[in-house]
Formats: C-alpha cells, sequence, structure tokens
C-alpha cells in the first residue's frame, strides 16, 4: 500500500467476510465500507463510483470519494514505512473511543502508528 499498489491486497481480503474500511478507531460495522475481494477489484477500477466513507471528525463533513481516492489520501500507506508497528496494543490515545478489540474479539490486531504532521499538531 505504501507505493499506491492496493491491487497487491487482493490475496489478503477476506473470502467470506472481505475487507473493512473504518475512518477511525471506532468500528461502527452498519456503516463502514466493507469489500469483498471482487468488489474491491472492481471499485479500483472503476474510480469515479463515490462512497460516503463517514464524517471528518472536527467539521462534520461528509467524505465523499472514489476507493482509490480515499486509499490514497486518507489511507496514506506511504506513512506505513515509517510506522511505530504495535500487535494488540495501541500507541496512539486520543480523545475517540477505540472498540476495535470489541469488534473483533477473537484477533489479533495490528497497529501502525505515525506520529501526524506539524500543521494538524500531530491528531492526524
Amino acid at each position: 500500500m505504501a507505493n499506491n499498489n492496493y491491487a497487491s491486497i487482493v490475496d489478503d481480503i477476506h473470502p467470506t467476510r472481505g475487507v473493512r474500511f473504518s475512518m477511525y478507531a471506532y468500528i461502527r460495522p452498519e456503516v463502514d465500507k466493507t469489500f469483498s475481494c471482487a468488489q474491491f477489484v472492481q471499485y479500483l477500477q472503476q474510480s469515479k463510483t463515490r462512497f460516503t466513507w463517514g464524517d471528518l471528525h472536527g467539521t462534520g463533513e461528509l467524505l465523499i470519494v472514489p476507493l482509490p481516492t480515499y486509499l490514497e489520501s486518507w489511507v496514506d500507506g506511504g506513512n506505513y514505512n515509517d510506522a511505530y508497528i504495535t500487535v494488540n496494543t495501541f500507541a496512539s490515545r486520543g480523545n475517540m473511543i477505540n472498540n476495535v478489540k470489541d469488534i473483533y474479539q477473537k484477533s489479533d490486531v495490528v497497529d501502525f502508528y505515525y506520529k501526524g504532521s506539524d500543521e494538524y499538531v500531530g491528531i492526524d
């Protein structure tokens, strides 16, 4: 993902559960976007199909963009190369509730933390 080669994760998408994208550490299964492997590939290619991903923290504005735009701008895989990686613990503590372990109770969770930008005082 760091090289914007999003198709490279296709083999890692769960065959029945798909892949879920949540904008924040508070998982909302009823509204978060979940794609099957086939849907993920389809929407990578159909880059004009827009999805409502959720509302932006602080402004409340909806983020409505195609999958490739979401991956490039929101997931921002380039930062993963310099991330501090933890398993089943979280390096960052903000004011948002993190319910990842509640939603994925029988799973190991990998956290890729990076400091964030000076522009947003590290909270991005």
